[in-house]
């Protein structure tokens, strides 16, 4: 191989190299536009979230399927509950928000409304007192026998025979 050979082909090769260039710059620059439009989409949108206004159902099914109930609040906006622990929203947006969150404890849903007051000391059990202890002793050792236990709750009566 000579010279003019290989010069012939360096610039056969500079030409396909020319050629691959100007062609993904025409790529580029459409690429570059369709990002740009679908930029500008983006920018003019208030909310590119895709549920614009979350419906009763959809909200009703998160807070089902956190095993939580919702209902319509007579004076207006919604109850969010877990039993007996209510918490009031405005809008249904806010439980949305908050029940589409990845990790959310219910300390924060509730706050607190889960604070379990302690029972007070002097408050008898409602629990049946078995060792009398709590009551104070209402039945006497020769009350708690078999045969008077079953006669006071009504049973038959114990027979020795």
């Amino acid at each position: 191989m000579n010279v003019e050979e290989q010069l012939a082909q360096l610039q056969a090769q500079l030409i396909s190299a020319q050629v691959e260039i100007q062609r993904l710059r025409e790529q580029n620059d459409e690429m570059c536009d369709r990002i740009r439009a679908q930029s500008q989409i983006i920018n003019r949108a208030k909310d590119i979230n895709p549920v614009a206004r979350p419906s009763f159902k959809r909200v009703l099914t998160l807070a089902q399927a956190a095993f939580l109930d919702l209902c319509k609040c007579p004076g207006g906006g919604w109850f969010l509950s877990l039993g007996h622990r209510v918490r009031k929203f405005k809008t249904l947006r806010q439980i949305w928000d908050i029940l589409c969150l990845d990790d959310w404890f219910l300390e924060d849903l509730f706050g607190d409304f889960l604070v379990v007051k302690p029972r007070k000391v002097s408050e008898p059990s409602r629990d049946f007192d078995w060792d009398n202890s709590v009551v104070g002793g209402v039945f006497t050792q020769a009350q708690n026998s078999f045969k008077t236990w079953h006669n006071f709750a009504n049973a038959v009566p114990f027979s020795s025979e």
